[in-house]
């Protein structure tokens, strides 16, 4: 038996879940829904007077006539939830405590032995029926072969630094604490729409028509070539059958936007509305016009991290109207087929076949080769704010355009950007709509894809050292056997991607970048004596050490499962490898 000096692993349980309150919804009532009957309601609604407009937004009017058929085969209805309701509640125990409350209210008017007795065995009775609840609930969960349930049960009883429901957030804006959700609503929505106000706008002004001299515009230019008009992405037009697939697609479960359209009904729907809503998206190719309506996000606030009572902590996820997420689907394959071998390998979110745990893959085996060749390691773990709010528009249109889209095809993504409205829900409460005029929402198909596209070519400005990218987690590093160079190397690097984010509009904190070394097999701290401290003096970062073991049997052990086609166990390699 071996005996390992790497840190205890460990998790921490709850004894009870978190309280939650109770709390207003409002949603379609499908207690008396006929899908038979509702498709062939569907089927008499004129959608073929839309061929009278040619405005897009005008036909998408039309096609809202909808939801008079939406009323009346699953009206909106306003629920109560009620806080703290036990999932494992069976109705053999909801009766029987029924009947305990009854006796406990004979016994209070008429306290006689007899009817204390029968109280106290009915009591008994029910703590066996909650015990036996519990029991045979969680031994189900267990069994079950969905992880989502199983997650789901679990979850609340796990130790985590997330935040309540946004039913039960609570702000302290100077000095005062506020629990009126309308007003959280209005602060959040106030705090998300000016995040990016601090940051100087980037114009054609400062860098020529169409951005022309800006650096990351000429560094696109360099490696892709300028394209030819031919060879330019135009957006094909869409049919029926694949809009029909797009609409069968959809994920039921998924939240509806302001309009109260519900994915499930939609779904439902898919083979009466693919024609009109086939319709209504060629027409918005055509004229190069994102439909209005769908611009206009719902802002839901998910807490991060720190004080849970501070705005800063929470980021903006923008729920749109379903119908919107079908648009976006369509242009996205178009638009991810075309920027496949545009975008860097090392570029590791929001894509098919590329994971957090592909990019840990990456980051370990690398780490490890290194230290198979005795040199030594460093890595520079970069930290960006409020990275998707702050990204220009003017600026991501060129970088477009630069890589490949025609003329037609930004025209069609400006307006998009364009005239884009939100507001805020916490719990039942909703702030006023705004307008956005920077970033790109949260939540959306388009949104990940246009931060990679934006963000990529800071790997051709990277050149001396290795960058990999998860989403706005970005890590330098590079090996050597003489530490001075590589500290020289390595400081080169950063000083280059802090001045790529200055020029293009993105917060970075220099302060939060964390510098983690390697130890060789030998004394602690013996690699630090060759690395400069100037890098890391602006702030009191944490230097860890992390000891790579020899890869040989680690790489053997991934390999192994992978020809087995089983995947490899990518959190206990890490785990093992870094300390």
């Amino acid at each position: 038996m071996q005996i390992s000096d790497h840190s205890l692993v460990y998790a921490i349980l709850r004894k009870t879940a978190r309280k939650t309150n109770s709390r207003k919804l409002c949603l379609r009532s499908l207690k008396n829904f006929d899908r038979d009957m509702f498709l062939a309601d569907l089927h008499t609604v004129p959608f073929g007077v839309m061929d009278i407009f040619d405005d897009v937004d005008d036909k998408l009017f039309v096609f809202e006539t909808l939801t008079e058929v939406l009323n009346d085969h699953a009206p909106l209805k306003q629920f109560h939830a009620r806080g703290n309701q036990v999932p494992y509640m069976t109705q053999e125990w909801r009766k029987a405590t029924r009947h305990r409350n009854r006796l406990w209210k004979i016994f209070t008017n008429d306290r006689t032995d007899k009817n204390y007795q029968m109280y106290k065995t009915q009591r008994n009775r029910c703590t066996s029926l909650r015990r036996k609840a519990i029991r045979e609930f969680f031994c189900k969960k267990v069994q079950a072969d969905n992880p989502r349930e199983f997650w789901r049960t679990y979850q609340p009883f796990l130790h985590s630094r997330n935040s309540k429901q946004s039913n039960d957030i609570t702000l302290i804006e100077k000095d005062s604490v506020i629990t009126d959700k309308r007003r959280i609503a209005e602060i959040f929505n106030e705090h998300f729409v000016h995040i990016a106000d601090g940051i100087g706008e980037i114009n054609e002004l400062d860098y020529g028509k169409d951005f022309s001299n800006h650096p990351s515009i000429k560094s696109i230019i360099a490696n892709n070539g300028v394209k030819q008009e031919k060879d330019r992405l135009r957006f094909h037009l869409t049919n029926k059958t694949q809009v029909e697939e797009l609409l069968s697609n959809i994920n039921a479960r998924k939240a509806c936007g302001y309009d109260m359209l519900s994915p499930r009904l939609i779904k439902e729907s898919a083979g009466a509305i693919a024609v009109p809503v086939t319709k209504i998206l060629n027409t918005a190719i055509t004229q190069e016009r994102f439909p209005s309506c769908w611009k206009m996000g719902q802002v839901t606030p998910l807490f991060k991290k720190n004080d849970e009572t501070d705005k800063c902590n929470y980021r903006p996820v923008t729920v749109l109207p379903c119908l919107n997420n079908i648009f976006e689907r369509l242009l996205s394959n178009q638009l991810q087929e075309f920027y496949r071998e545009s975008l860097s390998d090392y570029m590791s979110a929001y894509r098919r076949h590329h994971s957090c745990e592909t990019s840990l893959l990456k980051l370990t085996e690398d780490w490890k080769a290194c230290r198979d060749r005795k040199e030594l390691v460093a890595v520079v773990s970069m930290d960006l704010s409020k990275a998707f709010d702050t990204i220009p528009h003017a600026l991501l249109l060129a970088k477009l355009s630069a890589y490949g889209l025609s003329g037609s095809a930004c025209a069609l993504f400006e307006d998009y950007l364009r005239g884009r409205m939100q507001r805020v829900k916490v719990g039942d409460a909703y702030s006023s709509w705004q307008a956005v005029r920077r970033g790109v929402p949260q939540g959306t198909v388009l949104g990940p894809m246009f931060f990679n596209i934006f963000l990529n070519d800071l790997f051709y400005n990277i050149k001396d050292v290795k960058l990999h990218a998860y989403a706005d987690d970005e890590q330098l590093y590079d090996c050597d056997c003489d530490p001075v160079a590589l500290d020289l190397r390595i400081q080169r690097e950063v000083q280059i991607a802090n001045t790529w984010y200055a020029v293009n509009g993105m917060i970075v904190n220099p302060d939060k970048h964390h510098h983690i070394s390697n130890s060789k097999s030998g004394p602690r701290g013996a690699v630090q004596k060759g690395f400069s401290r100037e890098l890391w003096s602006q702030s009191p970062t944490r230097e860890m050490e992390i000891r790579l073991l020899s890869s040989a049997n680690a790489r053997q052990r991934n390999a192994d499962s992978l020809v087995d086609g089983r995947r490899p166990d990518i959190k206990q390699t890490f785990l093992s490898n870094v300390r």
